[in-house]
């Protein structure tokens, strides 16, 4: 078993525990009501986070805590791991997160920022001001190898649509 924490855009945030065998499933129903999820990890890869795939697309609610937390725009419910076993492996079982996620302290501290109107906006109107209209470019093989490694198109990348 995996002790993961499901933030919900609700507010309400709870353990869950994930199965040793077909634990895709579970994160499946929990996150993306048993369709498609994806997987962000926040800028130093302490945590990892499974969420519905098409969820800005369908229009989810904004996720406070998950946002701040993986310091990227997020919608819908998300379940948090670490993302590495006990023994330091990113390939495995026991993703377990540190007993500090589950204490009073820090689920109070998410609740409130879950009921903070002023993240909230501030978030939902990121959301609406994002571009997601499908872009092209034509990368010379330096642009492309520059683009591998920020994952930033170069400024002085072709736009071709």
């Amino acid at each position: 078993m995996t002790r993961a924490l499901l933030l919900r855009t609700d507010g309400t945030h709870r353990r869950v525990d994930l199965p040793d065998k077909n634990a895709h499933v579970t994160v499946s129903q929990l996150v993306a009501d048993g369709d498609a999820f994806d997987c962000v990890h926040d800028p130093e890869r302490r945590i990892r986070g499974y969420l519905h795939d098409r969820g800005l697309i369908l229009g989810l609610s904004v996720n406070p805590v998950a946002s701040l937390l993986f310091n990227m725009n997020l919608v819908g419910d998300v379940l948090v791991t670490n993302p590495h076993n006990h023994k330091g492996e990113a390939d495995g079982y026991d993703y377990d997160l540190d007993d500090r996620w589950f204490d009073g302290r820090t689920l109070l501290t998410f609740k409130e920022i879950s009921a903070d109107e002023s993240i909230r906006k501030a978030l939902e109107e990121d959301i609406r001001n994002m571009d997601f209209s499908h872009h092209m470019f034509s990368l010379t093989e330096e642009q492309m190898k520059e683009y591998l490694v920020s994952g930033e198109i170069p400024p002085d990348a072709r736009r071709v649509s």
